[in-house]
């Protein structure tokens, strides 16, 4: 007989399940209890207060924001499925209740201006520090044939850092797409979010912007940024990534300007002291921590 009571082993192999049909718990229990299998399921259900396929429905049907993620990530019903790993049948009535529209494409449509609500009220300064940020770290501008465009792209693990800053680029600008322009990249394991073209004052500022005046006019939540981007966290300390020289020097400067001490590498500029990085910390990443997606809390917190 199995070295465990009837409960845990029951709880064990339904939360296990991650799919309803053929999941062979009563048929598990029976024999590993020498019981009947209607005395499993008589037992599962005083238990649990229900059979074991609604226990495991209730455990692997995605919520609305899982769905609304596959259903971005994915092209077909059928790669939306695979993603969420769940039986197919499991979604039926889900794109109405959710979404309410009943197939897969009309409810990608519906994504269309479809963004997470930050609670977040940025000055300009802010807005304009939004693009710096970009300029200095992950984004890209496209400001030939005539476009004026910005690109974002963030591998798997920082999907949600990627649909942060699009939220944050939509608050600031609602006439950009959303959620529905980012593309799956299935080679580099990454997503990438494209602007439309974009005329305001903020890119045409951005064209010419020299380095000196970019880390002049970031605000401590376009550092914040910048630091998610390009920094790093870990036992020996934290840093900001770049090799350009000129850069580092101006990156130490304005740190300075904070009260922040800070060293150039060949490759970064360092904070090694742990209350120089606690200042770092307290002026970039705490003020705004509460907005801050998960995925990226790694770089937001150091041991004492």
């Amino acid at each position: 007989m199995i070295n465990k009571d009837f409960y845990t082993r029951a709880k064990e192999l339904a939360d296990s399940c991650n799919r309803v049909k053929g999941n062979k718990v009563y048929e598990t229990l029976a024999k590993e209890f020498h019981i009947r299998k209607r005395n499993a399921r008589d037992r599962f259900k005083s238990l649990f207060g229900k059979c074991v396929r609604d226990y495991i429905s209730n455990n692997i049907i995605p919520t609305r924001e899982q769905m609304r993620d596959a259903i971005i990530k994915s092209s077909t019903h059928d790669e939306m499925c695979n993603i969420l790993n769940v039986n197919r049948d499991l979604l039926k009535g889900l794109y109405d209740k959710y979404f309410g529209y009943s197939t897969y494409f009309k409810c990608k449509i519906c994504l269309l201006n479809e963004i997470d609500v930050i609670q977040y009220n940025p000055t300009i300064e802010d807005n304009y520090s939004l693009f710096i940020s970009q300029w200095l770290g992950d984004g890209y501008f496209d400001f030939t044939n005539n476009r004026s465009c910005l690109s974002l792209e963030h591998c798997e693990k920082q999907f949600d850092y990627l649909k942060f800053k699009i939220s944050l680029f939509k608050k600031a600008f609602p006439n950009l797409p959303g959620f529905e322009s980012i593309t799956p990249r299935k080679d580099i394991n990454s997503f990438r979010w494209r602007s439309n073209n974009m005329y305001n004052s903020y890119m045409t500022k951005i064209q010419t912007i020299t380095l000196e005046e970019a880390l002049t006019k970031l605000t401590p939540f376009g550092w914040c940024l910048y630091y998610l981007d390009d920094g790093y966290l870990c036992n020996s300390g934290l840093g900001i990534s770049t090799t350009n020289k000129e850069l580092q020097l101006l990156i130490q400067k304005e740190l300075s300007s904070y009260g922040i001490k800070s060293n150039i590498s060949s490759k970064a500029v360092t904070i090694q002291s742990k209350e120089e990085i606690i200042k770092f910390l307290n002026n970039f990443i705490k003020p705004y921590l509460h907005i801050i997606p998960k995925c990226m809390h790694y770089k937001s917190y150091i041991k004492i």
